[in-house]
């Protein structure tokens, strides 16, 4: 992976630029006592700029009857320092920090899920995630007012999933998830008027899908899902920049249309397809980097793509 920002001073030589990586996992399933499944596995990465990491998961599946399913499960992830964050500086404001390390997670689930038919499921997970090492900008020890990347404080992540997925007719299919945030604090965060929360997060989340396939057009599919946030905590962008104020960001809704095509001028496996993402040109701001946008970007509006596949 080469740094996306490569005309950006950097604090180290430029091979830095550059990040490789390998992998290697391992993962199996156990079936025992007829009603109990566990799945294991184990992952190591290896980074030649920050060092390596090995993460593993697990998950106990258990089936007391027909149509119910208990599920436990515990995992282990990380997020690895971004090129901004390790390298890029802009003196004497933000100076680099290449020996940053990775954000680490833990995460504790537990999934009721009901199948009372072929047609319909429906499911409530209840998680917990455990973010160590958080890596955010903080004031340097010596001035106060130069800042680098850190790995600092820790945050607890807390909610409750709620899910449903059946075939409404022959032709059509439909999902629907809804998250919503019981507890999201931030140990580390270095503004007191947030009372610990993590910022910019919504509280509420609805992700919903449709797909329908006309009996009558084969080869045909017209599918529409979206996204709809809202209650987002606001983040007080004068912990990075001083008398910038508040900014807490509008709830929105972002639906995307897609239409595909098989079989296109009757040669089997061409297929094209139209996806109209953002139909209401929803841009509303996002703060996607607040240490250097500190009022937030504009997402992306709406955008019209065409593809052609040919499958053989």
């Amino acid at each position: 992976i080469e740094s996306y920002v490569p005309d950006a001073p950097y604090f180290d030589d430029p091979s830095k630029r550059v990040r490789r990586s390998s992998s290697l996992y391992l993962q199996d399933a156990w079936h025992f006592a007829s009603q109990f499944t566990l799945t294991a596995g184990i992952r190591f990465d290896d980074f030649n700029d920050f060092g390596s990491t090995t993460n593993q998961k697990a998950a106990l599946l258990f089936k007391p009857v027909d149509k119910w399913a208990l599920k436990a499960m515990y995992g282990t992830a990380f997020r690895a320092p971004g090129f901004t964050e390790a390298y890029t500086e802009t003196p004497p404001v933000i100076v680099a920090n290449p020996h940053i390390g990775p954000e680490e997670l833990s995460s504790y689930e537990l999934q009721v899920s009901f199948t009372p038919s072929q047609k319909l499921m429906l499911s409530t997970n209840l998680y917990q995630h455990d973010i160590d090492d958080v890596i955010r900008q903080v004031p340097s020890n010596n001035n106060p007012n130069v800042r680098s990347s850190q790995n600092t404080g820790e945050r607890k992540l807390t909610g409750i999933e709620l899910e449903g997925r059946g075939q409404l007719m022959p032709s059509t299919h439909a999902f629907i998830n809804y998250t919503h945030v019981i507890e999201a604090k931030d140990g580390g965060n270095i503004d007191d008027a947030l009372n610990g929360d993590i910022e910019s997060i919504p509280e509420d989340v609805l992700n919903f899908g449709i797909t329908i396939q006309p009996s009558q057009m084969k080869d045909w599919s017209f599918g529409l899902s979206g996204q709809r946030r809202w209650n987002f905590v606001r983040s007080s962008v004068d912990a990075v920049f001083p008398g910038a104020g508040d900014l807490t960001l509008d709830d929105y809704l972002i639906a995307d249309l897609n239409i595909i095509k098989k079989n296109v001028i009757d040669v089997r496996g061409m297929s094209v397809s139209l996806l109209i993402h953002n139909i209401s040109d929803d841009t509303k701001n996002t703060t996607k980097n607040l240490a250097f946008r500190p009022r937030g970007v504009p997402r992306d509006g709406r955008q019209i793509l065409l593809g052609l596949r040919y499958q053989f």
